[in-house]
């Protein structure tokens, strides 16, 4: 699969190169259905973890006891105000609609399925690669941080209602990977809900690396052509 892609990005080998040698560039952003594809490959391909949360029970609180073998946490930080709450405290599998079973959702309290509050997913060591599913609209956002709590690449907001968003790290050095994703929204709080976690460590070679960068910016292209039509 990822081979396929990588092939089908040749033609924009030659201006990856040329901004990769003139911008500071920490990483790239991709999403929609070939960047799902695109993970899925690094997965096969070059090793790393998936969980896609089908298995738990509709209403599971996410505690740190949960996936803690993986090295994930997750937490709901942000509250339908926009406002992070003093305390973060346990996301749920979503206890709402059939067709919602197995995703991922913020809570405003403990117990509860709202999709109006913003989460976080951490990660124990930093990934060099991780991406999911974000589910809801185009108000839907997803920031990626490093260690530092910088954020690697300009928050994203979804451009159709159900979109694959993964980052990619080209630095070696941990400290520019990512240690957190935060799952938050614009001012309507439509934050939504999330599924199908990828994420690893494992190198991407070159010359994939720069190929990926060229598809990247394909992507932000095609992408913003798109929100201004």
């Amino acid at each position: 699969m990822l081979h396929e892609i990588l092939k089908q990005s040749k033609k924009y080998f030659c201006t990856a190169m040329i901004l990769f040698s003139v911008l500071p560039v920490s990483g790239q952003i991709f999403f929609g259905p070939d960047a799902r594809t695109m993970f899925e490959g690094f997965n096969n391909d070059f090793g790393g973890s998936f969980i896609d949360f089908n298995s738990l029970p509709a209403g599971t609180a996410l505690d740190n006891e949960f996936f803690a073998s993986d090295g994930v946490s997750f937490a709901s930080t942000i509250g339908t105000n926009g406002v992070p709450f003093s305390t973060p405290h346990n996301m749920v599998v979503s206890i709402g609609f059939p067709s919602r079973a197995g995703w991922i959702v913020g809570t405003p309290f403990t117990c509860c399925d709202d999709g109006g509050v913003g989460y976080d997913i951490t990660f124990a060591t930093p990934q060099r690669w991780a991406g999911l599913q974000r589910i809801w609209n185009t108000s839907t956002l997803t920031r990626f941080f490093d260690s530092s709590d910088n954020l690697l690449t300009p928050e994203h907001f979804n451009t159709v209602n159900s979109e694959f968003v993964g980052f990619v790290a080209l630095s070696d050095d941990p400290a520019n990977w990512i240690a957190r994703i935060q799952i938050d929204s614009d001012s309507t709080r439509q934050v939504g809900y999330s599924d199908d976690l990828f994420f690893g460590t494992a190198a991407i070679p070159e010359p994939a690396t720069t190929a990926l960068l060229g598809l990247g910016l394909l992507m932000i292209f095609l992408g913003r052509r798109r929100s201004l039509q």
